[in-house]
């Protein structure tokens, strides 16, 4: 239902995404909350631990958005100086110039690499599931995070350097969970 247009080149060498319907949120299985659990995350809801426990599996980080929440086509592009989005963590932020950011007809809704955005998180009451599996640059990460004086989990992941082997992989294993887990996940 929506294009997704790479602004920022090689910035983004690989980007692999696919669109998941689900009839419910599901529930997070005792195994992968005690796993999730054991490696110092907590569990947060079914969508948001199958990435993270992804992560932790494979060493891709992935991020689910609201699919439902998107308005028309999507861009990954690099931030102007000054643009503001409200990051997960309810915190409004100024980027730096050169960020890699997803946008929409609504403006800013990621973070690319480092912190996805409030609005197009995945809740209990979304139905379509955007499974994002990307490989952004490792310097531009590292700038970002250095910009914002914020640091992620995925961001530490990220500015390492992430193998596409490791992202196929890992967006493989997500859809077997999400279409395992979830309520008519197809």
């Amino acid at each position: 239902p929506f294009t997704v247009h790479n602004d920022a080149g090689d910035l983004v060498p690989f980007y692999r995404a696919c669109l998941l319907e689900i009839d419910g949120e599901g529930v997070t299985p005792d195994w992968m909350k005690r796993r999730l659990e054991a490696t110092g995350w907590r569990s947060i809801g079914l969508a948001v631990d199958i990435t993270n426990y992804v992560m932790m599996e494979t060493g891709m980080p992935l991020h689910a958005f609201d699919a439902g929440d998107f308005r028309g086509d999507l861009r990954v592009r690099l931030s102007k100086k000054g643009e503001r989005m409200t990051t997960l963590d309810n915190v409004e932020r100024e980027l730096p110039d050169g960020a890699i950011v997803i946008s929409d007809d609504d403006g800013i809704f990621d973070l690319f690499g480092v912190m996805g955005g409030l609005r197009t998180s995945a809740k209990s009451s979304t139905r379509r599931i955007f499974l994002q599996a990307a490989i952004p640059d490792p310097a531009t990460i590292r700038r970002t995070v250095i910009a914002l004086g914020h640091r992620t989990d995925a961001a530490t992941v990220y500015e390492k350097g992430v193998p596409f082997c490791t992202s196929v992989a890992g967006v493989h294993r997500a859809i077997e969970l999400f279409t395992s887990f979830c309520p008519g996940g197809k």
